[in-house]
């Protein structure tokens, strides 16, 4: 059986959620954006450090709605870190 569930390791607690409907703005590398997508923030109650998963994509950089969605969030891509980082 699989229940997706998320562990803090530090704590060992099952985060909660903390917030749903959190917008991502996922940009390149360079920063310039590529797309935005809602998910949900979970939280450990005991560290407080906190993740958002469950993307669902609601607009690419070319649509005109794309300023319509206001970012909580901007995420870079994971191996396309800028140099240095």
């Amino acid at each position: 059986m699989h229940i997706p569930k998320a562990i803090c390791e530090t704590c060992d607690m099952e985060f909660v959620i903390a917030k749903n409907g959190v917008i991502v703005e996922m940009l390149m590398a360079d920063g310039s954006p590529y797309y935005k997508a809602v998910g949900d923030r979970w939280q450990c109650p005991s560290c407080k450090i906190s993740i958002v998963t469950g993307l669902a994509p609601i607009a690419e950089h070319w649509e005109p709605s794309y300023d319509n969605h206001k970012a909580d969030v901007h995420a870079h891509f994971a191996g396309e870190l800028r140099k240095g980082e």
